[in-house]
């Protein structure tokens, strides 16, 4: 018994704006490993 369709539109909408919002915070995330912060740089120093 299927409660909730999933081509709903309610559905199709927020799986879209989840999409989004995942690629989205993907994209952040590569753009902060290719420019590691300072603090990043000298605790990795100080590993050394």
């Amino acid at each position: 018994m299927d409660l909730h369709p999933v081509n709903d539109n309610n559905t199709k909408k927020a799986l879209e704006g989840f999409l989004k919002a995942v690629e989205k915070a993907q994209k952040e995330e590569n753009e902060k490993s290719k420019k590691p912060n300072k603090e990043d740089e000298c605790s990795a120093l100080s590993l050394k």
